[in-house]
């Protein structure tokens, strides 16, 4: 009997697991039932979806790009920066895993996350309430842009936060949606949150980086707090456009390197040809 699971098993690694088109169909099917994982993991609880490339890394891994936030966390520390009684605005809240990090790595913070799936949404809510975090995170439905009113979406079924403007409409039924649409400047003014309460803003919105700093003029023009965001190389204009804003009102511009962050200049930046994750600060921010 023990031999005739072995064989069935490794006949199901080969055909399925290890055939690419199987594994996507297996994939397509589990994202369509809305399964979902529970896991303890060192210090909070997750719900997440097991299907999609943040899932399938959390099982493996057991944290999604937590270091991008000890490396903050660390260079505060170091320039002797506190967020203690800030805000984080975070941009792109997803499951909330990121909404979880902050708490965790930042002492007294209160997180406004933004996540613009309804499906997202109700996993995030569950993952604050799982971590008695209610008193810590606000969620607020809809999308970050230039402008206020209505924005279309597609969701990306096998990254849950991969959802952007520019997604394939064809990948699965039920993939596009509607949902609002908010400058920065306007939710802030919306929730009665004093620009200068932000003490770090993290943006993950795939793509749509130059409409969301177009969108917080205010914010970053009279109070600068630090910002981290993914830098993708794309159309020559959309680039120079988001460097533009960036170095106009951050002195000190530094990107994701091995064990931290390196500094870099807007002609280095403009030359990266790969995606890379940047953080702009202020040099008044700290003490020198």
């Amino acid at each position: 009997m023990k031999y005739f699971r072995s064989r069935i098993k490794k006949v199901i690694e080969s055909k399925i697991i290890g055939n690419r088109t199987m594994s996507r169909f297996f994939r397509y099917a589990m994202a369509d039932q809305g399964i979902l994982f529970f896991r303890e993991f060192n210090d909070h609880e997750l719900l997440y979806y097991p299907h999609d490339i943040i899932g399938l890394i959390l099982t493996e891994q057991g944290e999604y790009q937590r270091d991008s936030v000890r490396f903050i966390a660390e260079f505060f520390r170091k320039h002797a920066y506190s967020l203690h009684e800030s805000w984080i605005l975070e941009l792109g809240g997803n499951i909330g895993t990121h909404s979880i990090y902050f708490c965790k790595e930042f002492e007294n913070v209160k997180v406004l996350t933004v996540e613009a799936d309804p499906e997202n949404i109700s996993v995030l809510q569950r993952n604050v309430d799982l971590n008695n975090l209610d008193d810590q995170v606000a969620i607020v439905g809809g999308a970050v842009s230039n402008y206020d009113g209505t924005i279309e979406l597609v969701r990306n079924y096998f990254n849950r936060g991969g959802t952007s403007v520019s997604g394939d409409k064809s990948m699965h039924r039920g993939s596009v949606f509607s949902t609002e649409s908010m400058r920065v400047d306007s939710l802030l003014c919306m929730r009665e949150i004093d620009p200068a309460k932000i003490g770090l803003v993290w943006i993950d919105v795939e793509g749509h980086e130059l409409e969301v700093f177009e969108g917080m003029e205010n914010l970053v023009s009279k109070s600068k707090p630090p910002v981290f965001f993914e830098y993708t190389p794309g159309e020559t204009s959309r680039n120079s456009r988001l460097l533009d804003l960036v170095f106009e009102h951050y002195n000190s511009v530094w990107i994701s390197g091995s064990g931290g962050f390196d500094k870099i200049s807007r002609d280095q930046l403009s030359l990266i040809a790969e995606s890379v994750d940047v953080f702009a600060v202020c040099d008044q921010m700290y003490t020198p």
